[in-house]
């Protein structure tokens, strides 16, 4: 299984009688003892990656097995089989945030008056 929160994608793999896991794809040139996973105390395998946006295949290797991960985005046929997809979507833009209660009202409060006519009225200081 793969998540991906922002730019940072975790993989879990629960395969609890493996003695050595790694994830292999195209992510990192398909380097088959690179990116090592960890094992939790349950037997999931852990890995997480800061990628930039885009789609990915990958695969586990698991003791020299390899296996892929069908609960990914998907999967595609790669030159040895199905690759696992991963997908990585671009950053939102930036979401304006709400203004803080009463700063609307005090910033009215320094607007000038209009008219009757419509027009922005001027206040006379008397001499």
């Amino acid at each position: 299984m793969v998540a991906v929160k922002g730019s940072v994608a975790e993989f879990y793999f629960y395969r609890p009688q493996a003695r050595q896991v790694f994830l292999v794809g195209d992510f990192n040139g398909w380097r088959q003892q690179e990116l090592a996973m960890s094992q939790d105390r349950q037997g999931c395998w852990k890995a997480q990656l800061h990628l930039p946006p885009g789609e990915y295949k990958f695969r586990y290797l698991a003791d020299g097995r390899w296996y892929t991960d069908y609960a990914a985005f998907g999967v595609k046929e790669g030159a040895f089989g199905l690759d696992s997809v991963l997908w990585v979507p671009p950053p939102r833009p930036a979401q304006r945030l709400p203004e803080p209660a009463g700063e609307h009202r005090r910033r009215r409060a320094h607007r000038p008056a209009r008219t009757a006519g419509g027009s922005l009225g001027s206040t006379a200081v008397p001499a």
